[in-house]
């Protein structure tokens, strides 16, 4: 038997928030089992990378707030 993924939401925002959050963690973990795992070396490095640029003052991060504006703003024009 199939179930779609919105009858599974349905049912799941219906069990209490300790239950939610144990199955988002294991779903979460599923799906990271699963990640090739050449991309995530990949996606690692890009990080450290980025994080090296930040510390090294290559770059000057922004609020995550205001870095959403300007996307929005973009798209939008």
């Amino acid at each position: 038997m199939s179930l779609s993924i919105q009858k599974v939401f349905d049912t799941a925002i219906k069990l209490p928030l300790d239950l939610q959050a144990l199955l988002a963690e294991r779903l979460v973990g599923n799906v990271e089992a699963h990640i090739d795992p050449a991309l995530e070396k990949l996606h690692r490095a890009k990080a450290k990378e980025r994080r090296d640029d930040v510390r090294s003052g290559k770059v000057q991060p922004i609020e995550g707030n205001a870095a959403l504006h300007r996307v929005k703003k973009s798209i939008a024009q």
